[in-house]
């Protein structure tokens, strides 16, 4: 059995690449799938513009997400 990755869920937003636990609404589970793909991302930014990674992802997980809103992910990453 795989173990998943947990976070406190804070305030009412949740954020991308995580969901509320089936078992308590205050803890977050990662969601595989989406966290792979910013890991992806991440390299991806490195010939591709943030729009045409944003278009990706949101293709490839189901989830949209912004040009603006990958961004905002990638730079709360970086400094937390």
């Amino acid at each position: 059995m795989q173990s998943q990755t947990v976070k406190r869920k804070v305030g009412s937003k949740i954020p991308w690449g995580w969901a509320v636990s089936e078992d308590n609404d205050k803890i977050l589970v990662a969601i595989p799938d989406e966290q792979e793909a910013l890991e992806k991302a991440k390299n991806y930014l490195k010939t591709c513009s943030l729009y045409e990674v944003a278009d990706w992802m949101s293709r490839a997980t189901g989830r949209p997400i912004s040009h603006a809103g990958l961004k905002y992910i990638l730079e709360r990453n970086e400094s937390g």
